[in-house]
């Protein structure tokens, strides 16, 4: 064991030097790769991995339509979750943070828009759907510093 904290150590010296990717990044890299030394790292059977079955599947036009009574929808709504995938950086786009932050119109970013669509259902409904993010530790910190002004969210 000492012969990896050797080698995890001559990295996060190595990886320290380097300017062109954030400390999240660095830590991130360096997570994963003694994970990978330790042997806990699970290798996937990608052989298992499968399309889904028609019968998993259901169809949008296939859905009932949703209640007309307020109460019912309320209900159906109050066992809502949404959960946003909030792994991707804006690197491409010339960005040093997550995608979700960047402003796209009027001011807004795409994190802005999607509570604002939460914020409308659950006002129109009396309801609380939560919102959930995904982060990857890429965006995890940047996402932290947002002021989510939902009063159930959750960012992991």
């Amino acid at each position: 064991m000492a012969a990896a904290d050797s080698k995890i150590d001559n990295l996060r010296d190595a990886v320290a030097k380097l300017g062109e990717i954030s400390e999240n990044e660095k830590a991130g890299f360096i997570s994963l790769v003694s994970r990978y030394l330790s042997g806990e790292a699970e290798q996937i059977e990608w052989s298992k991995i499968q399309t889904p079955t028609d019968e998993v599947v259901v169809p949008y036009d296939t859905l009932a339509p949703p209640p007309e009574d307020l109460d019912a929808m309320k209900a159906l709504l109050d066992k809502l979750v949404v959960l946003k995938l909030n792994g991707g950086l804006g690197t491409t786009m010339g960005c040093t943070g997550p995608k979700s932050v960047i402003e796209v119109r009027n001011g807004f970013t795409f994190l802005d828009l999607i509570v604002i669509q939460i914020e409308s259902l659950n006002k129109k409904y009396g309801c609380s759907v939560p919102l959930l993010l995904m982060n990857s530790f890429n965006t995890h910190d940047d996402t932290q510093k947002v002021d989510i002004p939902l009063p159930l969210f959750i960012s992991c």
